[in-house]
């Protein structure tokens, strides 16, 4: 939780992975190429929540740059 004032300001830390393509997810699927994965694996080799996985893989599907067939995703080649 942080005060109001800091929030308005923007005096907060900031995201890590500003551009989505170096997110470890995205590293994750561009290093396997040729698999799709579901998301239990990608939590086990990533060691990051189910919930922030899901949320990175969602804006990689609009982005274009992932492929989402239920449970699967693969990087798009």
């Amino acid at each position: 939780m942080i005060k109001r004032k800091n929030f308005e300001k923007g005096n907060f830390e900031k995201r890590k992975h500003l551009n989505r393509e170096e997110h470890p997810v995205a590293k994750f699927l561009k290093k396997y190429l040729n698999y799709a994965i579901n998301v239990e694996e990608i939590t086990k080799k990533t060691k990051l929540k189910k919930n922030s996985i899901r949320s990175v893989l969602a804006l990689l599907v609009k982005d274009g740059l992932v492929i989402h067939k239920a449970p699967y995703f693969a990087w798009k080649k």
